[in-house]
């Protein structure tokens, strides 16, 4: 959008720089013929032979400074427009920039975001690993206790049976 405004003022400006050729075209013939060119045309005006040519005349000159008239409008109109065409780049610059602002805010936001969700998976992982390596450990230790048990057990089948041997051979003995 900023460029087609740029391509606009280009437009105007082209257009004014034209109005001021015409107007130094105007301004050369006025020099050139000096105050006499006004006495000139009233005069040109005046040796009219006829009502119709005097007619002729006047409206030829009337239309010469009309054009000039003309020419001097179209270049205040287009001079405000070229105002207006500027006013409104300078609105887009001003509108392209607070966006440009708002992307870079938004970017180091996401870039913050990226951050922290880059922290947090961090985290996770490290969780993961820790909670694998404590079912590691529970496991080793359920492992170690049921041979304790089983340690256990068998040595109180042990103990049973080798009481139940001393018992008997205390009967024994008593039995004598």
């Amino acid at each position: 959008r900023v460029r087609d405004q740029e391509a606009r003022i280009a437009e105007v400006s082209a257009r004014i720089d034209g109005k001021r050729a015409s107007m130094s075209g105007v301004a050369v013939k006025a020099y050139q013929q000096g105050a006499m060119s006004q006495l000139l045309d009233l005069a040109a005006v005046l040796e009219a032979e006829n009502l119709q040519d005097f007619t002729a005349r006047v409206t030829y000159a009337q239309s010469v400074l009309n054009a000039e008239d003309t020419i001097l409008t179209d270049l205040e109109v287009d001079r405000a427009d070229l105002a207006n065409e500027r006013v409104k780049l300078e609105e887009l610059r001003e509108e392209a920039r607070r966006l440009r602002e708002e992307a870079a805010r938004q970017l180091e936001r996401s870039k913050e975001l990226e951050a922290a969700a880059a922290a947090a998976k961090e985290e996770a992982e490290q969780a993961e690993a820790q909670a694998r390596a404590a079912k590691a450990a529970v496991e080793s230790l359920v492992a170690q206790r049921t041979s304790a048990v089983d340690a256990a057990e068998l040595a109180e089948a042990a103990d049973a049976s080798e009481y139940r041997a001393l018992e008997a051979e205390r009967d024994a003995i008593d039995a004598e």
